[in-house]
């Protein structure tokens, strides 16, 4: 299971958002690994898989945020991407997100991900 260590995550927190979670693409299911995913301005419990996580981005971002993570699976390598959700109190927040396939012979493969957002901007 991907993780991040929790005192790097507190050292690089200043004044951003962290959070990690793990994709598994055969099942649909994303586990949250680390940090919040109160940043997407949701409980973990409602982004549970791809279609939870895509609702919430941004209608204008969306097909260019699939376009990319389907390439990155096609090729087997990884994604970066910024783009819009929907923060508390109806605003607006970006996010820089990034995930990586993972292909280990004899396991599925998986999409661990990096989501970071600067909370003062």
């Amino acid at each position: 299971m991907f993780s991040l260590n929790p005192q790097l995550i507190a050292l690089a927190e200043g004044g951003t958002e962290i959070a990690t979670w793990e994709w598994d693409p055969a099942t649909d299911e994303l586990c949250w690994t680390s940090g919040r995913a109160e940043m997407y301005a949701r409980p973990a419990s409602e982004i549970r898989s791809s279609g939870d996580w895509e609702a919430i981005v941004h209608p204008d971002d969306r097909a260019r945020v699939r376009s990319s993570v389907e390439a990155a699976l096609e090729a087997g390598t990884g994604f970066r991407e910024r783009f819009r959700v929907a923060g508390k109190g109806g605003t607006t927040r970006w996010i820089l997100g990034y995930g990586k396939v993972l292909s280990t012979p004899g396991e599925p493969l998986k999409v661990p991900a990096l989501m970071w957002m600067s909370v003062t901007g």
